[in-house]
């Protein structure tokens, strides 16, 4: 049986409503026919924590504005210190 990597918004509402209801990743992910890394990525967006969310184009995203803005302060702080 082929699983699918790809879900509509209406599949993804149902989704995340099974996981809602206490199911498991696993059981919806057969109960659905997709892959369990898309049910899985579904429950850790819902639940709020860092999923790798999609652009428009490009690669996937894993850091958070928060952490960007870390990351940005740092090099602007990097870029006066002299080597030696």
């Amino acid at each position: 049986m082929s699983e699918r990597h790809h879900l509509s918004a209406y599949d993804r509402e149902r989704a995340v409503g099974r996981l809602e209801a206490g199911q498991s990743v696993t059981t919806v992910a057969a109960a659905m026919g997709v892959s369990m890394n898309i049910i899985s990525r579904l429950k850790k967006a819902a639940e709020g924590g860092n999923a790798l969310k999609r652009h428009d184009k490009g690669r996937g995203r894993n850091t958070t504005p928060l952490e960007d803005r870390y990351v940005a302060l740092v090099a602007k702080g990097n870029r006066n210190l002299t080597l030696g």
